[in-house]
Parts: C-alpha cells; sequence; structure tokens
C-alpha cells in the first residue's frame, strides 16, 4: 500500500524506499482518530486525546522491553493510504507506531538541566 501509494504521488518513484520503512519492524500501528463533529469536545482536544494514547502506548512497550517509535510522513497525509486503511471523512491518521525488539539494548538519554527549559511561575508577568 505504501509503494503504490508513493507511485501515484509520483510516477518517478519505485516505492521500495515506503516499502522498506513500512517493513522496518515486525508491527507497524496506524494511529487513528475519529473526530466527532459536533460534539461538546473540541476536535483538537479530541485529536490530542488519541495523541496521548499512542504516547502511553509507546511508554508500555519501552516498560514491557520492546523498541518503538512515531512517525508520520507522506504516508500518514495521502488520502490513498487512508482509504485504504478503512479510514472515513471524520477520521484522522496521525501516523504509525513501529514496534520491534531492539537489536541492542538502549541507554538512558543525557538529561538537561530543568533550569534550562522550565521556569517558576511567580506571578503576573511585568
Amino acid at each position: 500500500m505504501f509503494a503504490q501509494a508513493a507511485r501515484q504521488r509520483d510516477p518517478e518513484e519505485d516505492g521500495e524506499r515506503f516499502r522498506n520503512k513500512a517493513m522496518a519492524a515486525p508491527l507497524l500501528i496506524a494511529i487513528c482518530a475519529r473526530v466527532l463533529a459536533p460534539h461538546k469536545i473540541p476536535e483538537s482536544e479530541q485529536v490530542l486525546a488519541v495523541g496521548a494514547a499512542a504516547m502511553n502506548m509507546l511508554n508500555a512497550l519501552h516498560l514491557l522491553g520492546y523498541g518503538g517509535f512515531w512517525a508520520t510522513g507522506l504516508n500518514s497525509y495521502d488520502p490513498r493510504v487512508q482509504r485504504a486503511l478503512g479510514l472515513g471523512e471524520a477520521d484522522r491518521l496521525l501516523g504509525f507506531l513501529y514496534v520491534g525488539t531492539p537489536k541492542e539494548a538502549t541507554r538512558a538519554p543525557e538529561r538537561r538541566a530543568p533550569e534550562s527549559f522550565v521556569r517558576e511561575w511567580s506571578g503576573a508577568a511585568r
């Protein structure tokens, strides 16, 4: 599906690059939001809730010893890919979770000092 969509976007593209991306991990999870409108919950909050769920899925995967990352790219925005996945007009394809077993153990990233990106709020700005 990814290769075919790539060829339809650009006839010069053979699509193999997109096929290889799709096969880069043993499990590929499409992250989709069904936006209900009109609804008491604004569209942005409906989409953000799905994003939060996807992040929780990634956190759970990592805690269980799996590797994973969330990616978007051209296929996330391609209506042909969206249709192939059975998505309707009210649905949003927010990207894909690539899931597998890490080839080597990961180490914790270096963490910046909180003072470099956090500040204490102490009342109205002056």
